[in-house]
This record gives structure tokens, C-alpha cells and sequence, in this order.
């Protein structure tokens, strides 16, 4: 059996001004033909799931391009022309060297493309102009994916991850992988349900750990272990994509049974609709959280949620710099900070210069204005290191050349300068430029969720702070102009009813 692997990837926060070029994705994740297979195997990711399972039945994979580019800005249409061009071409000759049995593919599902809303479609609709409408074609997404009903139908299966800090894409893709060689035996036959959830979930509210979303969660995997199930995938939705398919969605997947599908998929509607008010946050001030980190036994991380790169922010807000400055504090991480310049300049100084800079709020007028510092050049690194937290496991980082900038002397506030825009979302990213967390007071990360995979055993208490950003949960930061209305909680007062809906 022979399987064609890949995927094109990006998570598009239509409100960034950043656009998703070609470099960004080379300088995130590219990989075409056996490099695919080379840099993934041995990983707990997505292609990683694909190789292990794939070798244990037995499964040939044609390694197409996959990548993915930082979350921004749509992606371009060079860039998309140039991936998708090179998908396609694989494609061509994979069916021509020999039969080809079915695509397992990785994508995201709240991809933008420049003049086209809904990049999974795109990417689905094209492959399918090759290979046909017999061809099964599978695919994983992400937990916020926007799917669109069109997705659903273009796709034979779809499987999402469950779990958010993501730690569960390598187990996911695992199970895609059986799931593709049963349908290219046609040992199954799937009748899809497909359902919207009009409700815009804040992010940090989609934390698995936490109800109502773990509660949602378990609802998901108690349906699935039903007879007659084959998949159940929730997914909450990116909220920062003004696109009329943002909102919450549901899929189910039977063996041929349509009716058992549509009463899966509504009971899980339904529950999320019932629990709307609870997919909503509202996080501490940034002084109020910069105070309590400083009187609180440590140590304390302050989650930067507004500022999350990871969501398609500039990674260069400065308020809660700029309160930690203010309040004098000590014994302070803020990671990351992107800040090319700043960069530059502490390299041309060398280790143990002092240099005045202005940092932060370069990219756009949304995060903060830049801050006017005098700080001591600690450390200089080339940026890599390897995952060694539960997402993501033993894969390759990249922060670009980096800087750990000293605010105050000696145990003041640590300052790590990045030239790529970086999550911190493995404590390896601290850890890389000799800085242990644990040795910290107040420990501040630019991310919703993602930290809590690795940073949680390492810290007292996790502080959610919202600061200006472009992925803030205070909804009346974003002027919404595309999202099909009513949506809660934009409309407070909607009503809403999920048998309204059809398969």
C-alpha cells in the first residue's frame, strides 16, 4: 500500500499586518521529498505519527512538501502558488511512478490564503482535480481549525487533535494512519454529520485542562468509543480570522450509519452551545498581575495571552516590560522577544557591553511602544535547541540569532531578544541561553496555552495577563466586520438551536 504524505500549514490572523511569504515558511518549517521523512522520524509530531505507523503496517510513504510558517498576516499568493505548485507536481509524478492508494495529509484548518478564505478547501479542491473523487484522502487538523462544510465534504476523514497545549498530534496522526489503510481496503464507509457552533472561543478558554472545555473533551472520547463510531473531532476555532467559517464546529464520522452520525454531532453541539459563556476569559490587568507575581512565592508565570506569536501577534509588546520596569522588579524572564534590531545591536557590542537601545514595539502600533533601556549583554546564541517538552518532542527550533539582555545589574530583568518570531513555548527556549525557570521569581511567556505543556511542573502559579495584542481575549479590541452573524458572544441575546442545522 502507498500512501503520498504532506501538507501546507498556517494558522492566519487576518488582523496582523505581517504576511506569510515563502522565507517565512523556510525559516519555520519546509521540507520537501525525503528531507520530509529524515527531520521528522523519531519526532512526536504530526508526520512523526505518519512514519511510525505507517512502517508498523507495513505502509510505503511518497514524501510531498510540508511546512508551516509562524502564524501572521494571510499567506501570500507567491508563496501559495510556490507550495501548492510543488504539491501538485509530487502528486503528478507519484501517481505516475506507480498505484498510488490514498493522500494522508497534515494540515492546519484556519488557513487564509491572499483572496481566499479558506486554504484547507483550496489546498483539498486541487488535489482532488488530480487523483479524482474515489481516491481516499484523509487528513488531521487542528484544534482551532474554522472548518468549512466544504472541507468536510472534500475530505473522506477528517481527525483533529484533541488536546490543547497540542501534545496529542503524534497519537492523532497515529490514528489517521490506521483509519486511511481501512478505507483504502474499504473495510469502512463513512457517513459524515458537520456541524457550526456560532460562538467566537476565546483561547485561552480552549485549554483541555480546564472545564468546560476538558468536560467537552471527555463528552468527544465517550462518543467515539460507541458502537457504530468510527471518529469524533471538536474543534474550538481560531477567533482571529474575520472569516464567515470562524466559529466552534463539530464532525462525526460512522460506518454507514447517517443517523447515529447526526445525533453524535448534535449532542456535542449542543453541549458546547449550553457551556457558550464558559469559552470566554477575562485575565488579570498587567499590574495587577506584575504586582501579585512580585508578592507571591515563586516561581510565578505570567502568560502574556495578548501577545502570543503562536496566534499571529508581533511578539514585540512591551507593556509588561514596561511595568516590571516601572515596579523594579527582580529576578525577571520575559521570553521571547522579538526584536531583530535590538539583536544586531547587542552582536555589534559583543558580551559584556552595555548598550542603550529602544526594544520592543517595532512591528506595528498594537503592542506597545518601543522602551528605552540600558542593558548589559549577557549571552549570545546561534537560536537552536531541541524540544524536550511533551509538544512537539525531540523536533528542531529555531529562534534565529538571539540575546539575553540585562535590565537593573545583576538578578534585574532578563530580556531574551530573538531575530525570528518565536514562541517560548518549551522551557528548552530559557534553558538554550543559560536560564534555568525554576531559578526565576517571575517567569513572563508570550503564548495562550501552548506553555503549559512544559512550563507547568516548573512553576508555583500561572497568571494570565492581558496586555494590548492582537490576540487578546477582550473582543471589543477587533473590529469584526466578516464573521457570519449572530455569534456569540458578539450577540448576547441570540438564540440558537442546533437541530436547525443538517448534516
Amino acid at each position: 500500500m502507498r500512501f503520498l504524505v504532506g501538507g501546507i500549514n498556517h494558522e492566519t490572523n487576518t488582523f496582523s499586518p505581517i504576511p506569510a511569504e515563502m522565507q517565512r515558511f523556510r525559516d519555520m518549517h519546509y521540507d520537501r521529498g525525503q528531507d520530509l521523512i529524515d527531520r521528522a522520524r523519531g519526532t512526536r509530531t504530526v508526520i512523526g505519527g505518519f512514519i511510525d505507523a505507517a512502517e508498523q503496517l507495513g505502509v510505503e510513504l511518497v514524501p510531498s512538501v510540508h511546512c508551516f510558517a509562524m502564524p501572521s498576516g494571510s499567506v501570500t499568493r507567491d508563496a501559495w502558488d510556490q507550495l501548492i505548485g510543488e504539491t501538485l507536481e509530487d502528486l503528478r509524478v507519484a501517481l505516475e511512478t506507480g498505484p498510488l492508494d490514498g493522500l494522508l495529509l497534515g494540515l492546519h484548518g484556519a488557513m487564509v490564503i491572499e483572496g481566499i478564505d479558506d486554504g484547507e478547501a483550496e489546498y483539498l479542491r486541487l488535489v482532488r482535480e488530480v487523483v479524482g473523487p474515489d481516491m481516499p484522502v484523509v487528513t488531521e487538523l487542528d484544534l482551532h481549525a474554522n472548518t468549512s462544510r466544504e472541507t468536510t465534504e472534500l475530505a473522506d476523514l477528517l481527525v483533529g487533535y484533541d488536546t490543547y497545549p497540542h501534545i496529542d498530534m503524534y497519537d492523532r496522526a497515529v490514528e489517521l494512519t490506521e483509519l486511511l489503510v481501512r478505507l483504502a481496503k474499504k473495510e469502512i464507509q463513512p457517513a459524515v454529520a458537520f456541524r457550526h457552533i456560532p460562538i467566537l472561543a476565546n483561547l485561552t478558554a480552549q485549554f483541555t485542562g480546564r472545564a468546560p472545555m476538558s468536560d467537552w473533551v471527555a463528552l468527544c472520547h465517550e462518543i467515539e468509543s460507541r458502537p457504530g463510531v468510527i471518529t469524533a473531532t471538536i474543534a474550538a476555532g481560531f477567533p482571529y480570522a474575520d472569516i464567515p467559517d470562524t466559529c466552534m464546529n463539530v464532525y462525526v464520522a460512522t460506518d454507514d450509519d447517517q443517523a447515529l452520525a447526526d445525533q453524535c454531532a448534535d449532542e456535542l453541539a449542543r453541549f458546547a452551545w449550553e457551556h457558550r459563556e464558559g469559552f470566554q476569559a477575562t485575565p488579570a490587568g498587567v499590574d495587577e498581575g506584575v504586582r501579585y507575581a512580585m508578592d507571591s512565592p515563586g516561581p510565578v508565570l505570567l502568560a502574556d495571552v495578548a501577545d502570543n506569536p503562536g496566534a499571529g501577534t508581533s511578539c514585540d509588546g512591551t507593556e509588561i516590560l514596561r511595568s516590571l520596569i516601572a515596579h523594579n522588579a527582580r529576578s525577571a524572564v520575559i521570553g521571547l522577544m522579538f526584536d531583530p534590531e535590538t539583536v544586531r545591536q547587542a552582536v555589534d557590542a559583543g558580551v559584556g557591553a552595555t548598550i542603550d537601545a529602544h526594544i520592543g514595539g517595532k512591528v506595528d502600533d498594537l503592542h506597545g511602544e518601543p522602551v528605552e533601556i540600558s542593558a548589559y549583554v549577557r549571552t549570545i546564541t546561534d537560536g537552536f535547541f531541541i524540544n524536550g517538552g511533551p509538544m512537539g518532542t525531540n523536533s528542531e527550533s529555531n529562534m534565529g540569532t538571539t540575546v539575553v539582555l540585562e535590565i537593573g545589574g545583576r538578578g534585574g530583568i532578563e530580556v531574551i531578544c530573538t531575530t525570528f518570531r518565536r514562541a517560548a513555548n518549551d522551557a528548552n527556549s530559557l534553558r538554550s541561553v543559560g536560564i534555568d525557570p525554576t531559578q526565576r521569581q517571575i517567569v513572563v511567556i508570550k503564548s495562550s496555552v501552548h506553555y503549559r505543556a512544559d512550563f507547568t511542573p516548573l512553576v508555583r502559579e500561572i497568571v494570565e495577563v492581558d496586555a494590548s495584542g492582537l490576540s487578546s481575549p477582550n473582543w471589543s479590541r477587533f473590529d469584526f466586520q466578516r464573521l457570519r452573524r449572530p455569534i456569540y458572544p458578539l450577540d448576547r441575546g441570540m438564540e440558537w438551536n442546533v437541530e436547525d442545522q443538517t448534516s
